[in-house]
């Protein structure tokens, strides 16, 4: 035994054995440490003694066969990721002792069927169950007070919800793209993070209780068949009016549903993130002449948008080739087609979430004038070959051209500055590009998984790299081929900058 289980005061640090499918922690053990089981590839059962109260940062991470464990009633703590990436851990009994799952403590357990979270945990930790893709029953007990970001995120058979009364708070991303189908928010549930039912494909109805203050941006965004939206009537801070969820206190819509007309009453001057994102029935659209201020992705993905104007009476917006744009920026906030932006000069930034991906535009040319674009401006583009952007452009942001999986060709601009973390990760085409001399920083990950054979730097001196403790040291970009192994290195270097003496 001690030649398999290695012990030292109590804390079993690492584990041994090979060739068992079956593992019996022996008594005594009152901690797994870190690591201990990591990468596993035998074991399918294993059973923890009690007065065991901890179990440590990925201890069965990545154990990939393995399918039962089975806790004692002595357990306190699940650290982070302790099992994360377990894809056939299928049930898992948590003790009533049990204080806290930390974060991804079972992300990415794939085959997980059902879980009931004991109301000794009273907050559901960061990606604590994240893609855990079969889970279909899911029950929190009385106890549970607060539900951390993305905790649930990607579960997709996920249909029932019920919040147990003692439950305040749901953070960001909280159950984004689960399959629930209808949703009530109870009436001492405070707070609803952004995104926090997002992509909830098939939800229809949302109830929102008299005790909800704060309702974040897209909290309900992208809800394909979400039909109906009501609101307590005790509810102070949020109302439903022309089937379109409002923010009284801040005059925001939140969420439009199908058939929906804004209100011109003076109760809405703004537009919040995804108020119209991915509703698949605009097809016209007019901005109204009382909105003030419209956000990034309101009308993202609006795939069946084919013309967009603006009340000829509105101070802050314009609409040009079907383009909206926000008059004192030059943001472009919202557009039917990248083909048609104006080449006036007007627009000087493209927005995040302006334009709907596409799997039909094979090509793509930015006017002049345009000066930054934001992050996931064209992501997902799954049809684009080609990229021309125009000398003006200074920044590429994070994401911009994420997973554009067949882009072969990017010319970049003699004036770009910046390229910002994952540009063009997921770019599984692309495999040359050429940066001019006034290039001075490429972000973290900007070239993940491209198969970049040559990158020229116009400008090859005085680059430093910037490794995972952040320290400068200097590179040499002048051969092509050894830039791009560069800067496509997992493990490396992370960011790249430059610094002329």
């Amino acid at each position: 035994m001690s030649n398999t289980f290695d012990i030292e005061n109590g804390v079993l640090q690492y584990y041994a054995g090979k060739d068992e499918q079956t593992v019996v922690v022996p008594d005594g053990v009152t901690a797994i440490d870190e690591y201990a089981f990591v990468s596993n590839e035998t074991i399918i059962e294993v059973v923890l003694p009690k007065g065991l109260v901890e179990i440590g940062k990925s201890a069965f991470g990545t154990c990939e066969k393995l399918q039962k464990v089975t806790l004692p009633d002595t357990l306190e703590f699940i650290a982070e990721q302790a099992f994360y990436g377990c894809t056939n851990l299928r049930e898992i009994v948590f003790p009533s002792s049990l204080a806290k799952i930390d974060e991804e403590a079972f992300a990415h357990c794939k085959s997980l069927r059902k879980l009931t979270i004991p109301g000794s945990i009273k907050e559901v930790s960061e990606h604590a169950f994240e893609c855990c893709e079969e889970l279909s029953s899911l029950t929190l007990c009385e106890g549970v007070e607060k539900i951390e970001c993305d905790a649930f995120t990607e579960c997709p058979k996920l249909t029932e919800l019920k919040l147990p009364s003692t439950l305040t708070w749901i953070g960001k991303g909280a159950f984004c793209a689960c399959g629930i189908k209808e949703l009530t928010l109870h009436d001492g549930i405070t707070h609803v993070g952004a995104d926090a039912f997002h992509n909830c494909e098939n939800l229809e109805s949302v109830h929102i209780g008299k005790g909800v203050q704060e309702i974040g941006d897209a909290a309900f965004g992208y809800c394909a068949n979400l039909k109906r939206i009501e609101v307590a009537k005790e509810n102070e801070r949020f109302v439903v009016k022309g089937n379109c969820l409002i923010d009284v206190e801040n005059k925001t819509l939140l969420q439009a549903t199908p058939d929906f007309e804004i209100p011109a009453d003076g109760s809405v001057t703004a537009f919040a993130d995804g108020a119209f994102g991915g509703m698949k029935s605009i097809k016209v659209f007019e901005v109204p002449a009382f909105i003030e201020t419209i956000e990034d992705y309101a009308f993202c993905d609006c795939k069946n948008l084919r013309k967009l104007t603006v009340h000829r009476d509105n101070k802050n917006y314009v609409s040009k080739n079907d383009c909206l744009i926000e008059i004192a920026t030059g943001k472009l906030i919202a557009g039917c087609s990248p083909n048609d932006i104006p080449n006036d000069g007007s627009v000087k930034i493209i927005a995040s979430g302006a334009f709907a991906e596409s799997d039909e535009l094979t090509s793509l040319s930015l006017p002049e004038g345009v000066l930054e674009l934001n992050n996931f401006a064209f992501a997902n583009f799954s049809a684009l070959r080609s990229v021309r952007l125009p000398d003006s452009l200074v920044t590429i942001g994070i994401n911009a051209f994420m997973d554009c999986e067949k882009l072969q060709a990017v010319t970049l601009g003699r004036h770009l500055e910046k390229i910002d973390d994952w540009a063009f990760a997921g770019c599984k085409s692309l495999e040359e590009i050429e940066f001019p001399e006034s290039v001075t920083y490429v972000g973290e990950h900007a070239f993940y998984e491209v198969p970049l054979k040559i990158a020229k730097f116009r400008a090859p001196k005085f680059w430093f790299g910037h490794d995972w403790h952040c320290t400068p040291k200097p590179i040499k970009v002048k051969n092509p081929k050894k830039a791009a192994a560069l800067l496509t290195d997992k493990n490396a270097i992370r960011t790249f900058e430059r610094k002329p003496k």
